[in-house]
């Protein structure tokens, strides 16, 4: 089993390898000039808001990533149920990388009952009333999403068999 590098301080408790990465790309000045860490990871995975608020530090990020031989890979993550982008350093340094499609491999998998299944489904029926009491609560339509797109998330990775 490949060991996850543990060079860099990672105390969110990020991807082992991606954490590796923007930190390793900060190292170098030119970077380090114009990102934190924190937008760093989030350019370079092109995280959604990202995509939609900050497309100009997406692409810088991207063009750094070139430069620095730091590939952008887009993954299925198992452990979150959905596409991601990882970084994969290529320098003599690099560490070494678990085979994609297993990179969360690591992360231990929830174990379910039978009736953890039949309520996650009971539950996910209830996701749209959920979003309609946030509503009216008066949370914004960004928090309303993410309230119920996490849940539902959630919910779908318990009712699978």
């Amino acid at each position: 089993m490949t060991v996850a590098p543990d060079t860099y301080p990672n105390p969110r408790g990020d991807n082992a390898w991606d954490n590796d990465a923007v930190h390793w790309l900060l190292e170098h000045p030119d970077v380090s000039a114009v990102f934190t860490r924190h937008d760093l990871a989030e350019c370079t995975r092109r995280q959604p808001k990202r995509l939609e608020n900050d497309l100009d530090n997406v692409i810088l990020a991207a063009k750094i990533c070139e430069r620095y031989g730091v590939d952008q890979i887009q993954v299925v993550d198992r452990a979150i149920g959905k596409t991601v982008w990882r970084l994969r350093r290529t320098d003599p340094d690099a560490p070494e990388y678990p085979p994609y499609g297993e990179a969360s491999a690591a992360t231990t998998q929830m174990v379910t009952t039978s009736d953890d299944v039949a309520a996650a489904n009971r539950l996910l029926r209830l996701v749209p009333e959920y979003a309609a009491e946030l509503t009216a609560s008066g949370k914004s339509p960004n928090t309303v999403f993410t309230y119920t797109d996490r849940a539902e998330r959630f919910l779908r990775r318990v009712a699978r068999p």
